[in-house]
């Protein structure tokens, strides 16, 4: 009977909190937030796709060691070398595929989209490892492995996961090659080394039976949670930044009244009351205004290809703006 309950829990609480933190760094994208058709591909293509891969390729490297050196040495390698390598890999697929969607335009956005997948991903392990805990029956170890993977595994995939999909997006509308390279190597091993420090002081932990290699991962982890954050807010202020620098040809072209550029880059700012007419709607004519800047951007450094899209996108944002700044499609 408790195995039965067990099980029947551990699917909410997979479900659940993963779902929560999505929501969470959906929201946290403060100035132009990712469709959420996207959003949902990213996270099914973590739950599915990326997991499916990993375990195929993972039993593929991990039997020869078997054969080789044991059960036990084919767990430790799967562990500590071979999961951090295959796992980050099979999440970062979507990440490449969705760089060539153009809703993907930034570092934050690629933040996002790193987190999501890495978010679906740790969703579907830890029904596994959640179910195979409840098969003991053991409701203490049950509720100590929803403890740990709730709060530091599933956290660590979003965050392993997002230092490429950032990484990308930093390099999205860039033109130096060499950056195009380094960055999103760096982003990748970047992932792939705190994926494999999480592992190494978790296999510690069950090997040594100490609580120590956990709790100093845990500290790792709250460490790298901390200037993943800072990062998130580094990215943030170079969107603010790109708006303020973007929107000044729109104020010197007469679009956008002066004033303006003294809130709309600024997201606790923007919400003011006062510098704008109450009849505009104020929500819409910050959301255009901020798409028109990103537009800007991607269109000064995109490729020929893709410069008749961009000129058709900043012409029909600057219509919209006009029309809404001169009282029209209120």
């Amino acid at each position: 009977m408790m195995t039965l309950f067990l099980l029947f829990l551990s699917i909410f609480t997979a479900v659940i909190p993963i779902l929560f933190y999505v929501a969470i760094i959906w929201w946290f994208d403060r100035y132009e937030r990712e469709p959420l058709w996207l959003v949902f591909v990213t996270f099914i293509w973590g739950a599915f796709g990326a997991i499916a891969i990993a375990t195929i390729a993972s039993t593929i490297f991990s039997v020869p060691i078997d054969i080789a050196f044991g059960e036990h040495s084919a767990y430790i390698a799967g562990a500590v070398i071979i999961a951090p390598i295959i796992e980050e890999i099979a999440k970062g697929i979507i990440i490449l595929i969705i760089f060539l969607n153009r809703n993907f335009d930034n570092a934050t956005d690629g933040f996002v989209y790193g987190s999501v997948c890495g978010l679906g991903f740790a969703m579907v392990e830890n029904f596994l490892y959640f179910s195979m805990s409840a098969m003991e029956g053991n409701a203490t170890q049950w509720i100590e492995t929803v403890f740990v993977r709730t709060l530091f595994t599933a956290p660590m995939h979003a965050l392993s996961t997002s230092c490429f999909g950032a990484a990308m997006g930093f390099i999205k509308f860039r033109k130096n090659h060499i950056l195009k390279i380094f960055i999103p190597l760096s982003g990748i091993v970047a992932g792939m080394t705190i994926h494999f420090l999480w592992n190494v002081l978790a296999i510690a932990s069950e090997e040594f039976q100490s609580g120590t290699p956990l709790l100093i991962s845990i500290l790792i982890i709250s460490i790298e949670f901390t200037l993943i954050f800072l990062l998130f807010q580094i990215c943030i202020l170079l969107d603010s930044g790109t708006i303020k620098k973007e929107l000044k040809q729109e104020i010197a072209s007469g679009l956008i009244p002066p004033e303006h550029i003294n809130y709309i880059p600024y997201y606790f700012k923007r919400f003011k009351n006062g510098w704008l007419p109450p009849e505009i709607n104020k929500r819409k004519y910050i959301s255009k205004a901020t798409e028109l800047a990103f537009r800007l951007f991607e269109l000064s450094s995109c490729s020929e290809g893709n410069k008749h899209f961009y000129e058709k996108e900043v012409a029909r944002l600057r219509n919209e703006i006009y029309s809404m700044l001169k009282g029209k499609n209120k």
